[in-house]
């Protein structure tokens, strides 16, 4: 992978990592602990992520973007080609428990809604990690525990540089490792 695919896939699996774990830190809280359990659940779930992330820049362009995780691995699309990355899910996990210590976060159960006829309840987190701030929502469905649906907006206060939204959709059926380039 060149360089600077390789930055641009790091970006997007921060950004990813990000909407997926900082907004459910504190496990005392009864509703961070539910978001929790379903990220929890999501990183041992086969699935297929489909990323939109746009920025506050007047002139920035969203990006779409895929993941697919099979349970052991990740990939990242990027320009059309799909790269294996380098974390494995189970190695993402610890490492993001470890940062879930050092953040400051509120959850909160805001409603119960259907989506694409599946029963969800909607959370609202809010999370500061070091000058990061994170304002999300992630529905969760009732009958798995596996989120369907995120929305975060992110900031790390540096300006409209430093802000980001990123919508995440979520799907579990017939996910396949992709064929990767070498």
């Amino acid at each position: 992978m060149n360089p600077g695919a390789r930055s641009l896939a790091a970006a997007v699996f921060g950004l990813a990592a990000m909407a997926a774990w900082l907004p459910c830190a504190r496990a005392q809280d009864a509703s961070c602990k539910q978001v929790f359990n379903s990220l929890k659940r999501q990183a041992n779930t086969p699935n297929h992520q489909y990323f939109t992330i746009s920025g506050a820049e007047p002139d920035s362009l969203a990006q779409t973007n895929e993941i697919i995780t099979t349970g052991r691995a990740r990939y990242v699309l990027m320009n059309g080609l799909w790269q294996t990355l380098s974390e494995s899910p189970r190695e993402i996990t610890k490492r993001e428990e470890e940062n879930f210590k050092k953040s400051k976060t509120v959850c909160r159960l805001v409603r119960e809604e259907m989506l694409e006829g599946t029963a969800t309840s909607v959370y609202v987190e809010q999370s500061q990690t070091g000058p990061i701030s994170s304002l999300g929502t992630i529905w969760i469905a009732k009958s798995s525990g596996l989120p369907l649906r995120e929305e975060v907006n992110t900031d790390a206060g540096t300006g409209a540089a430093g802000k980001r939204h990123l919508e995440i959709r979520i799907v579990y059926t017939d996910v396949r490792a992709p064929v990767v380039e070498k």
